[in-house]
């Protein structure tokens, strides 16, 4: 006896593209997330200095897109000098002791005297801090030390090796940060759409399965054969969508009541059938199977047409595929779809 082979319709290849979507969507987030952070990290840009030897300003921009014109009075610029001369050296915040936090304009903007007397017109190494005006007090001013944890970035120059630079630069790293951050969430809405039309897919091919039976079929000569079990017995018959009633041959019908699968009481009244298929016409008597089951589906008492003057193969008819809401003989990929 041959094996049964159903198709349950699970889309295995469906599972495995709705995991590799969902690895994007996560690696989609991690690129969020890091793109996120660094567009958000402060930045000291200085543009123009002094040249060593020389009085000015120092001239430079804060990239930060946490800037606003709301909080932009909340942060400020402090210039510290470190000076050297022989036997020591000291600090000194920039334009003056009492006047060190420099404004920020809306554009992230400073500018700064550096050189306000003394020998700051030699004085080389030159520290930058961005710093909440909240959190600053003389004290942490003293030197890099005391500033250490005061700061929100934090930028060194040499005036003898500064060479001047344009700021947008920085700002378009900005933008490209934000331009990778909106093409990581647009990733990321394609990924979680595509996912749940994959899942709904996928729901609805097991819908599908749960509402119709797919069975294997040997379709040599150009007929449709499938298995069907008899009170348990597992056949072979041809599906003939023709046939008016069920047809079992002698050599089957002999083989069931061999094997206790087939009663005398099982035999009914006496019958003639007409094949649609060659037009022959053959006497025989009503078979009542207890059970016959296709696929997953099992039909309980079906009468079927057995005859002595016929021994070929077993014939599933139009009584017992009518019980299906529709029967289908998809030749293309050799299978019979009964739908419940």
């Amino acid at each position: 006896m041959k094996t049964n082979h159903l198709s349950l319709n699970v889309n295995n290849a469906t599972t495995r593209i709705i995991r590799r979507f969902v690895l994007i969507v996560f690696f989609a987030l991690l690129v969020m997330n890091y793109v996120i952070v660094k567009a958000s990290d402060p930045v000291i840009k200085i543009t123009k200095v002094p040249p060593l030897g020389e009085s000015g300003y120092v001239e430079g921009k804060v990239v930060w897109n946490e800037l606003t014109a709301k909080n932009i009075n909340q942060y400020a610029v402090i210039a510290m000098l470190h000076a050297i001369w022989d036997g020591g050296g000291d600090y000194f915040v920039k334009p003056f002791t009492n006047n060190y936090l420099n404004n920020i304009d809306l554009k992230g903007s400073f500018r700064i005297m550096i050189t306000t007397g003394g020998m700051d017109n030699e004085v080389d190494e030159v520290f930058f801090y961005l710093v909440d005006r909240s959190t600053i007090n003389d004290a942490d001013v003293a030197n890099p030390a005391t500033m250490s944890n005061k700061y929100l970035a934090t930028k060194t120059i040499y005036r003898s090796q500064f060479i001047e630079s344009d700021p947008e630069p920085e700002f378009q790293n900005i933008n490209n940060h934000l331009l990778l951050t909106g093409t990581a969430a647009l990733l990321l809405i394609f990924g979680c759409i595509l996912t749940y039309l994959l899942i709904r897919k996928r729901h609805q091919t097991k819908k599908k399965s749960e509402t119709s039976i797919e069975i294997a079929m040997d379709n040599k000569e150009g007929l449709a054969r499938i298995p069907v079990r008899f009170n348990g017995v597992e056949l072979f018959c041809i599906v003939d969508t023709g046939a008016e009633i069920s047809v079992i041959s002698t050599m089957e019908t002999n083989y069931l009541v061999k094997y206790g699968k087939l009663k005398k009481d099982d035999f009914g009244e006496k019958k003639t059938i007409i094949l649609a298929a060659t037009n022959e016409e053959f006497d025989g008597r009503v078979v009542n199977f207890k059970t016959l089951e296709i696929g997953t589906q099992a039909f309980n008492d079906v009468k079927a047409f057995y005859t002595e003057e016929r021994n070929a193969e077993p014939i599933l008819g139009n009584d017992v595929l009518s019980r299906f809401g529709k029967v289908i003989i998809d030749n293309e990929h050799h299978k019979v779809i009964f739908e419940i």
